[in-house]
């Protein structure tokens, strides 16, 4: 462990504020999740969580057999962007920022289902996206198609995103 020789005292209410320095240089915002870690010699260590790399581990065998099933265009989210998926022609939207009607149903937890643009595309996409929500973890589970996705599919998609959920 490296010595930085800052030192901070709680408040009253047992909070620490971790220096701005530190939370540039590791890129910790508000909001963000931090895990808190007692070794056995008693130092605690502070870290964050990678929430995203959860919501995958949880759903990526998920999303392949549903895109094996039904050939239809699967990804998981984020509130931001697009973490994983499987597609035969959509894979480079992995890891693009996520927009609109679509971030704000993520983001407020809420399901989607309409049209979305995917910027960089330049095409119009038939979309329905269903929360995965435990605890401080929330993602979505998202299905693009150049078609309108039927009734029956997009229930399969809902029931898929409640698994996920319960697999984290």
């Amino acid at each position: 462990m490296k010595y930085t020789g800052v030192i901070r005292r709680l408040d009253n209410l047992g909070r620490l504020v971790i220096p701005r320095e530190f939370r540039k240089l590791q890129n910790i915002k508000a909001g963000d999740p931090l895990e808190i870690c007692v070794q056995e010699d008693g130092d605690m260590i502070v870290r964050r969580v990678d929430l995203g790399a959860k919501l995958v581990k949880a759903g990526s065998a998920i999303v392949s057999e549903l895109f094996d099933t039904l050939q239809l265009a699967f990804f998981l989210c984020d509130t931001e962007k697009f973490l994983s998926g499987s597609s035969n022609t959509l894979n480079s939207i992995i890891g693009t920022l996520i927009s609109g009607e679509l971030s704000f149903s993520i983001q407020k937890n809420k399901e989607f289902v309409g049209k979305i643009n995917i910027p960089y595309l330049e095409k119009d996409f038939y979309c329905c996206s269903y929360p995965v929500f435990v605890d401080d973890l929330f993602g979505a589970l998202v299905v693009i198609s150049t078609e309108q996705i039927l009734d029956w599919k997009q229930k399969v998609t809902k029931m898929a995103s409640r698994i996920i959920a319960n697999n984290l």
